[in-house]
């Protein structure tokens, strides 16, 4: 819901969507997440503001990917630590480190 998003708004950088579906029995919520690490198993984004859970299941979308199923496997202060159910391929993982590397500061 819009209420939902909106209490995520202190969590990331700027990015939200909403989508419902056409007769409005199901609508999905996002924000963007600032991804602070990246491996081919999982990544470390900055959480902050966040009801997240170990264990919860989350869907976790990378430049220029689909979304991508993965478990939160930890939480520590301001951080989560997410395993994605299937790794990265090693070529795309090595794409987008380059991406990410290359990027400049907000």
């Amino acid at each position: 819901s819009s209420r939902t998003r909106a209490a995520m708004a202190a969590r990331g950088p700027d990015g939200e969507g909403e989508w419902r579906s056409p007769g409005g029995e199901v609508a999905l919520g996002h924000r963007r997440l600032a991804v602070l690490d990246l491996s081919p198993a999982g990544c470390l984004v900055d959480k902050r503001m966040i009801s997240l859970r170990a264990g919860e299941r989350v869907l976790i979308k990378l430049r220029g990917l689909r979304y991508l199923p993965a478990t939160v496997s930890w939480i520590d202060e301001g951080e989560a630590g997410l395993t994605f159910e299937q790794p990265l391929y090693r070529p795309v993982f090595d794409h987008l480190k380059r991406t990410l590397a290359h990027r400049p500061e907000s």
